[in-house]
């Protein structure tokens, strides 16, 4: 009779066990399907957009692997002709991109906005940017974008629509260097619309992320001075004890 009750306890504990095993993989994979689903919504972009990124990191990865700049320059003008073909292919539109807005500046009355939206994937930076010279171009305060920009702040994620420029060799670019245009390029668009993306994440300028890299290696030096009462403090212990050790085992 005990062995049969034993037995009914230990099934009964063996099926507690198992139950409670099973809420808690249960409670696990819901809450990995959430960040999952989550993190989807915040990188998941255009497939056109992540066509663009893929071109240029090809690209890139074939600049840096050549011999000489001969090799070089044949990547460069090959990958232009691919983003000649991709304007074309989109009819040099493209529609709720996104990325992240990083400035947003104007002239001294606003009459106009330069804009810069950054867009990372597969290890490529691209920017977009609606930039005015001379006070043409960029977002004029007549334009409907111009009341969309005054409700962001720079950093904030963005979804964004517009045209691509065309240039002498595809895609206007505005790098200043030949692998600059290829592993990290500057786009020129015409900024038609934007608008807060709520999935996504706040991106830091670079001058915030170098400060913050900074301010963290610097967290053990303040520490220091911020201690260094205490840390006198220990040492002269540590003397006073040491000193009188020897001296107790003198005698």
């Amino acid at each position: 009779m005990l062995t049969k009750m034993a037995g009914m306890h230990m099934n009964s504990d063996n099926k507690f066990s198992i139950n409670s095993k099973s809420f808690v993989a249960l409670i696990i994979a819901t809450f990995l399907c959430l960040i999952s689903s989550q993190l989807s919504a915040q990188v998941s972009l255009n497939p056109q957009q992540v066509e663009l990124h893929n071109i240029s990191k090809r690209a890139c990865t074939e600049y840096n692997e050549g011999k000489n700049d001969i090799q070089k320059s044949e990547v460069y003008n090959q990958v232009n002709e691919q983003k000649s073909e991709f304007g074309g292919k989109i009819n040099w539109h493209i529609s709720e991109w996104k990325g992240n807005v990083m400035k947003i500046s104007t002239n001294q009355g606003g009459d106009y906005a330069d804009v810069e939206i950054v867009s990372e994937h597969n290890s490529i930076e691209i920017s977009f940017e609606d930039l005015s010279i001379l006070g043409f171009g960029g977002v004029q305060k007549s334009d409907a974008v111009y009341e969309q920009l005054k409700e962001l702040s720079e950093g904030d994620p963005v979804i964004f629509s517009g045209e691509l420029n065309k240039g002498e060799r595809g895609i206007e670019e505005l790098s200043l260097t030949e692998q600059g245009s290829i592993c990290s390029p500057e786009f020129g668009i015409n900024l038609t619309s934007i608008k807060l993306n709520p999935n996504g994440e706040i991106k830091k300028s670079n001058a915030e992320e170098f400060a913050e890299g900074v301010k963290e290696g610097l967290k053990p030096f303040i520490w220091i001075i911020d201690n260094i009462g205490l840390i006198i403090t220990v040492i002269i212990v540590f003397l006073i004890l040491n000193a009188f050790t020897k001296k107790k085992d003198q005698k």
